[in-house]
């Protein structure tokens, strides 16, 4: 039934997903992996434009808590989606703690499993916390895994700048408007860079 859901999610059956992992936990309330799987499909399931939902939010949290509780190292996504929430709270230690077990998870399972965003997560919540040294580190994972990544070039010439490396802050800051003026690069990026020019000052 775990399987059956994760298919019919696939093909954006929702409601027939959804009563599988309902009868998977009927027959296994212990199943890490089909509350895993059962969050993740009221995360997609969920139409944001009719408003939050904090019930559904819990759920979902509850639904992820569940499945690490089971099985600590089963379910990276748990972590990734906890993580976010915390990174919103303002949380960031916590945030660290929680992206650093999913990509161990991840690793685990293979390094295409791996996602940039995991490490452009935990760069932006050591940056907040002025870990700039390591910030970098991972921004410069991220553009291993894409060297197009125009959004981790601008976080990282930010993290270098205040480590008072100006030369490599601008060869980031370089980096990223070449990327940008090329490649499609989200709003998010783009005004970020917008903000480095200025405050960088390299020209």
């Amino acid at each position: 039934y775990n399987i059956l859901g994760i298919i019919y999610r696939r093909i954006k059956e929702y409601e027939k997903s959804q009563q599988c992992y309902i009868k998977a936990l009927e027959i296994n309330k212990y199943c890490a992996s089909c509350y895993c799987n059962a969050s993740i499909l009221l995360t997609e399931y969920y139409d944001s434009s009719k408003g939050p939902n904090s019930n559904l939010d819990n759920l979902i949290e509850f639904y992820y808590r569940k499945s690490i509780e089971i099985d600590p190292n089963g379910c990276a996504f748990a972590y990734k989606s906890l993580a976010n929430k915390e990174i919103e709270a303002g949380n960031y230690s916590q945030a660290i703690t929680l992206l650093t077990t999913s990509i161990k998870i991840d690793k685990r399972e293979g390094p295409e499993i791996v996602s940039i965003n995991e490490y452009n997560n935990r760069g932006q919540a050591y940056q907040a916390l002025k870990n700039y040294a390591k910030a970098i580190e991972d921004y410069k994972y991220c553009i291993k895994l894409d060297p197009n990544d125009a959004e981790s070039y601008a976080y990282m010439a930010y993290c270098y700048f205040q480590l008072n490396r100006k030369v490599d802050a601008c060869s980031s800051l370089n980096k990223a408007i070449q990327i940008s003026d090329r490649v499609a690069t989200n709003d998010r990026a783009k005004s970020y860079i917008n903000r480095l020019i200025s405050t960088i000052e390299c020209y």
